[in-house]
């Protein structure tokens, strides 16, 4: 069994683990407790940074910053009192006639039942107009019926209800005496009790709303001593990452929040002329609906769309109305999702679609509707975060659209599981933009330098290395059909040199041999892999043998005798070596002077093909 030192780095990493896990709970149990100050700060620091350009767009005509910060603050809320009040007045209308609109929808219902059509759905929507009528009309003043519980006694059903003594001994007089009923009055409610009671609902909106007026004053005027505190906080040794930090959360919210009220706007009074249109009541109602829900990820357009599809029904005998209003919805949806939004906002979020489902259900699970309505707001937060700070990176490899592999990592991957199909599909894609010798360079080479170095290191066995090799193979054989292994002593076609392309010493080796002569015969060249026991005994001045290594330690011993023996063996090859896990650095051994040496396919390419050139020439001459 292993044991492990005070000093061990893995038991260090538990521990790491351990203490982040703890840290995690804490916070996300911090953020659930005190969702009532959290939620409306969180808000507020948003708002704050939506409206810092138009403030700094007043200061620039010369108003202070306390006039214009306070001018911008009033702004917004008196807005969003006249829009309540609009609302308030389209809610009271709508009220008014919902009860002819579930007479309608009733009577639906019972002729899809008479034609053998009953549809679940449909009383479902009944059923949500009976609620939505009832929430609209509520009273405050309570039924006659009710018996108050603190003046009366409980009445047993079992029990008889005792009389008077006097009605008791009329009872035992003469014959049987009737029940008397009991009607118990509650008293009229006092003008304070009325006051209590509107209070007590509204009192949390009111308190959630005070937190963030003045939360958003307090950052708005500060919001320079604010900057300071977070530099300081996120570490005021290296102010440039701290800079950029700040910088970029900013950019991204801003540009983020300000797209999404504009195009979330007009598609509100986009929805609301068409619904005024096709003549649904109350259409302002349903537009700002429409309007706020697509700020909540994938479901808020199926929750705007809901109420205006059922008064549809309701309102028209037949299914016209019904029909618009889904095609409406449907395709207003589509323009948004397909055109709009990707013209205007293309990648701002930074997030990719599986992390705002998981955001949008954290967010809810822990701020309710608040947090439904902020989670990706706060998400775009932690991404831009963790791109830039260590200690938070876990959020920008998780959340994050960018990809969590580099693309040579990615081709590494698919080619040690044997996926010679996606790994030639992301091939084509590379080729769309860059020559197949960049992508060699770029992807291949670096890929294929992760092997050797886990293979040296002994963390991949022979086994998995002829897998590698195997799955170049098909992956070339892919890309066009063909494979560069031929007849070694194949006729040489006239004016193209010759090249036997060989390994090193392991199958990576064969690997890279594979796609320099799969290259080499793209250019023309007659390019085939071999091996220096395949070589031909005798071959002309215009033949290459190219040696491909992708050893990263210890360069240049194993591979110094291999050039000795084909030099012994064909005086007059050229020989090319391409050391590839030393891409970018020219310090080769220096005791290979008899070879070429290269680091990447461009330069091998151009290396094997020279020899060509300088025959044709003196054969010219």
């Amino acid at each position: 069994m292993a044991r492990f030192s005070p000093s061990s780095p893995l038991l260090g990493r538990r521990e790491s683990a351990v203490e982040g896990c703890v840290i995690a709970a804490l916070a996300i149990a911090a953020l659930y407790f005190g969702a009532k100050v959290f939620a409306p700060l969180a808000l507020a620091v948003l708002l704050a940074f939506a409206l810092t350009p138009p403030i700094q767009t007043l200061r620039r005509f010369g108003l202070p910053r306390v006039t214009a910060t306070l001018a911008m603050v009033v702004i917004l809320f008196v807005g969003a009192a006249v829009a309540g009040a609009v609302l308030t007045s389209q809610v009271a209308s709508l009220s008014e006639d919902l009860p002819e609109y579930q007479r309608t929808l009733q009577q639906k219902i019972r002729d899809l039942r008479n034609a053998h059509l009953a549809s679940k759905s449909m009383e479902r929507a009944g059923q949500a107009l009976s609620t939505l009528q009832s929430e609209l009309a509520k009273s405050d003043v309570p039924s006659t019926e009710t018996v108050d519980a603190a003046s009366t006694t409980p009445i047993s059903p079992t029990k008889p209800l005792q009389t008077p003594k006097a009605d008791q001994k009329s009872a035992g007089q003469g014959g049987d005496v009737a029940p008397v009923p009991v009607v118990i009055h509650q008293p009229e409610p006092s003008a304070l009790d009325q006051i209590k009671s509107v209070l007590a609902v509204l009192i949390e909106p009111l308190t959630a709303t005070g937190l963030v007026v003045v939360f958003l004053v307090f950052i708005l005027l500060q919001r320079e001593d604010v900057r300071n505190r977070m530099i300081r906080l996120l570490g005021a040794q290296d102010l440039q990452r701290s800079t950029t930090v700040l910088n970029e959360t900013g950019d991204r919210l801003s540009k983020f929040l300000l797209a999404q009220a504009v195009t979330n706007t007009l598609f509100g009074v986009a929805i609301s002329l068409a619904l005024w249109l096709i003549g649904i009541p109350s259409p302002i109602l349903w537009g700002v609906v429409a309007g706020l829900m697509r700020f909540v990820p994938f479901i808020g357009s199926i929750i705007s769309a809901a109420f205006p599809l059922i008064l549809a029904a309701a309102v028209d005998p037949g299914w016209t109305m019904f029909g618009l209003t889904a095609l409406l919805f449907l395709l207003s949806e589509l323009v948004m999702g397909q055109i709009i939004d990707p013209m205007v906002q293309g990648r701002a979020t930074g997030i990719s679609p599986l992390a705002v489902i998981f955001a949008t259900v954290f967010w809810t699970m822990l701020w309710g509707p608040m947090g439904l309505i902020l989670a990706v707001p706060l998400t775009l937060v932690l991404v831009v975060f963790g791109k830039h700070i260590k200690q938070l990176e876990v959020f920008h490899i998780l959340l994050g659209d960018e990809d969590p592999l580099s693309p040579a990592e990615t081709f590494y991957q698919r080619i040690l599981a044997g996926d010679a199909d996606e790994a030639a599909e992301q091939a084509e894609v590379s080729l769309k933009e860059q020559s197949f010798e960049a992508y060699l360079d770029s992807v291949v080479v670096p890929g294929l330098g992760h092997a050797a170095r886990d293979a040296e290191r002994g963390e991949i066995d022979d086994t998995r290395i002829q897998q590698i090799d195997k799955t170049i193979s098909e992956m070339l054989e892919n890309l066009d059909g063909s494979s560069p292994d031929e007849d070694p002593n194949q006729p040489l076609q006239p004016g193209h040199p010759q090249v036997y392309c060989i390994r090193a010493r392991s199958a990576i080796d064969t690997a890279g041999a594979r796609l320099l002569a799969h290259l080499l015969t793209e250019k023309g060249a007659n390019a085939q892999v071999s091996s220096e026991f395949d070589l031909p005994t005798a071959v002309g001045r215009d033949c290459v043998v190219a040696i491909s290594d992708f050893a990263a330690t210890k360069l240049g011993s194993k591979t110094h005798f291999l050039i000795r023996r084909i030099k012994r063996r064909l005086p007059g090859a050229r020989i090319v070596v391409g050391f590839w896990a030393t891409a970018g650095d020219n310090n080769h051994p220096a005791d290979f002077a008899e070879a070429t040496v290269v680091s990447s396919f461009a330069d091998a390419v151009s290396a094997c093909l020279v020899r060509s050139s300088a025959t044709e020439l003196q054969a010219a001459e």
